[in-house]
């Protein structure tokens, strides 16, 4: 490596051999501070241990005392052995039950804490510990203790057998059931209070107490044997969260960042060493290329000069193009007010001439009902009163010429309605949509009855629209599902609407930004073909025959013109066979001048 290199890199090389000095010694204080907490780990469990031998020989001594009594002044009285034993059962706490067990291993006398242990319920778990308390009792004097017991206490325990020899005779034993809860709760409760303890019969565990829930127990748990009576419990104890924070130091913490600011300044220094030293050698090179940068700005100021003379040249021109430019968008502009004048005026015209065709039409159909009304009142007259002078051809002629003038005024009436939706709208008011459709239904009663059909109305929104023109609407939409049923099923017709959420929903918004809804008509009658989707919302296009379904072919065409007086849309889905839904697209605000002009 070059000197060059070296001292390039000398800052960094500082840095990681001060890091590394700094880990190497924190480290050490780690390994000697978890050495010591060890060590302090270990000597809680040794007194755990201790103490729990004690606690444990304490309570066993208290059962051998009993025996010893019974060995030497015989068997006592049961009301005295009993209150003996509630003694020992007040002064240790953990020890559930005390029993006396005869010579063939029959339980007769029992004192519990709890009314739920009866004789009953020990004979069962006594019979799978005899064996092992006769081979102990022939030894003599022998205190023999049982591995964990569920049965007997409801939870986990053991039992401790006495045995009772009088004058060489065995007499039985003296038994004392333990809760291992209860038991090492009482023994455990001021003993090591800043660690967790849990003891274990085997891989079963039988005690814990442990506030934290085992946050520090994989770490720093330490386990010892405590054999009672020939019964091997493993012990394990570790320190709670708060007691190890007392005694974990920071001084490890405390080198470690240190060593790590000490790291980076020794490093700072070294490189403002280098800094200093290249920064001299730079101003020496600095002031040999300042020289020649005059030179060079010299020779660019004279290109400068030459350049803007260009610039100024080529300002000159494009300052002629944009004139040019300025008058040929002039002219443009002059055509287009031109052309939108000629546009306004054929907007003026067409709205005219559409007034006209919507005028005349009223009229027509107006001034159509007299003549038509003469036509029907004089036919009325014929039929009446030289009905029996004509035969059976002038008859059917005149019923004929009825029928006839009947449709002619159904037509007219259609068509005075189509036109009536724009020449004569009333006033939009805010109506609620579901009492308008009930209205039309209760309208329609007799109608629905000689079906036998439903009319579903759901809940509907409340809008801005012309009451009339809604209840006629609606009208049309509903006579028409119940119209077009299937022969033989009862038409079932549903009226319902939501609100549009999402904008895969809403239809293509104005500009001012409405609001829109859906009112739904879906009915189950003879459905169409959707390719004459466009037509049947024309006036007088019929899908079926005359003699087949009744109608001028005027009701969709009514309903297309008052949801377009509204700014809305209505459109169909349909197969056939399957039924028909009608979907009408309104806004819930109305706009305050007409949407459309027609």
């Amino acid at each position: 490596m070059s000197p060059q290199s070296l001292w390039s890199r000398l800052p960094i090389l500082v840095c990681v051999g001060a890091l590394t000095a700094t880990l190497l010694l924190w480290q050490a204080l780690r390994i000697q501070e978890r050495e010591r907490i060890a060590q302090t780990i270990g000597a809680v469990a040794a007194s755990v241990k201790s103490e729990v031998s004690t606690r444990m020989d304490t309570r066993v001594l208290a059962l051998v005392r009993m025996a010893q009594h019974w060995e030497h002044a015989g068997a006592p009285p049961q009301a005295q052995w009993e209150f003996e034993a509630e003694l020992n059962l007040h002064q240790f706490p953990g020890c559930q039950a005390i029993t006396w067990v005869d010579p063939a291993l029959q339980v007769r006398w029992l004192v519990s804490r709890t009314a739920s242990q009866t004789l009953q319920s020990l004979r069962g778990a006594f019979a799978q510990y005899t064996d092992r308390a006769l081979e102990a009792a022939r030894g003599r004097n022998t205190v023999t203790m049982t591995r964990m017991v569920d049965p007997v206490l409801g939870g986990k325990g053991f039992m401790a057998w006495v045995p009772l020899v009088q004058d060489e005779n065995f007499a039985g034993f003296i038994v004392g059931i333990f809760a291992f809860q209860d038991l090492l709760d009482a023994i455990l409760k001021n003993i090591a209070p800043g660690y967790a303890i849990a003891l274990f019969d085997g891989t079963e565990e039988i005690y814990r107490r442990d506030p934290s829930g085992g946050q520090t127990e994989a770490e720093w748990s330490q386990e010892i044997i405590v054999d009672p009576y020939g019964v091997t419990w493993w012990v394990r104890v570790w320190p709670l969260p708060e007691e190890l924070a007392t005694k974990l130091s920071a001084l490890p913490d405390v080198t470690l960042g240190a060593g790590f600011v000490m790291s980076v300044l020794l490093a700072w220094m070294v490189a403002l060493a280098r800094t200093a030293r290249e920064r001299a050698q730079d101003l020496e090179r600095a002031n040999r290329e300042l020289n020649q940068e005059m030179r060079v700005r010299q020779r660019l100021a004279d290109e400068i000069e030459k350049a803007r003379s260009e610039l100024e040249l080529r300002v000159q021109e494009r300052t002629a193009e944009l004139a040019r430019a300025n008058g040929e968008l002039r002219r443009e502009n002059l055509e287009r007010r031109r052309a939108e004048a000629v546009l306004a005026r054929q907007a003026r015209e067409l709205v005219r001439s559409n007034s006209e065709l919507e005028q005349f039409a009223y009229v027509a159909s107006h001034d159509l009902q007299e003549p038509l009304r003469k036509i029907l009142a004089f036919g009325d007259r014929l039929k009446i009163k030289y009905s029996q002078d004509l035969n059976n051809q002038g008859r059917d002629y005149l019923e004929r010429m009825q029928a006839a003038a009947a449709r002619m005024r159904t037509l007219i009436t259609d068509l005075l309605t189509l036109s009536r939706v724009t020449t004569r709208p009333q006033a939009v008011v805010s109506i609620d949509l579901s009492e308008v459709a009930r209205t039309v239904v209760s309208d329609m009663e007799v109608r629905i009855q000689q079906l036998r059909g439903q009319v579903q109305v759901d809940q509907l929104l409340t809008i801005e629209a012309d009451p009339l023109q809604m209840s006629q609407l609606l009208q049309n939409l509903i006579s028409n599902a119940l119209k077009f049923h299937r022969d033989g099923e009862p038409p079932v017709v549903k009226v319902w609407g939501s609100l549009l959420q999402t904008e895969e929903d809403e239809v293509q918004k104005d500009r001012l930004n409405l609001q829109f809804c859906q009112i739904r008509v879906e009915d189950n009658g003879i459905g169409f073909n959707e390719k004459y989707l466009d037509r049947i919302f024309e006036p007088f296009q019929r899908l079926h025959e005359r003699g087949k379904y009744e109608g001028t072919g005027m009701g969709l065409a009514i309903c297309q013109k008052i949801v377009a007086r509204h700014g809305g849309e209505i459109t169909a889905r349909s197969t056939p066979g399957q039924g028909t839904t009608f979907i009408v697209t309104l806004p819930v605000q109305h706009p305050d001048t007409e949407t459309t002009s027609w």
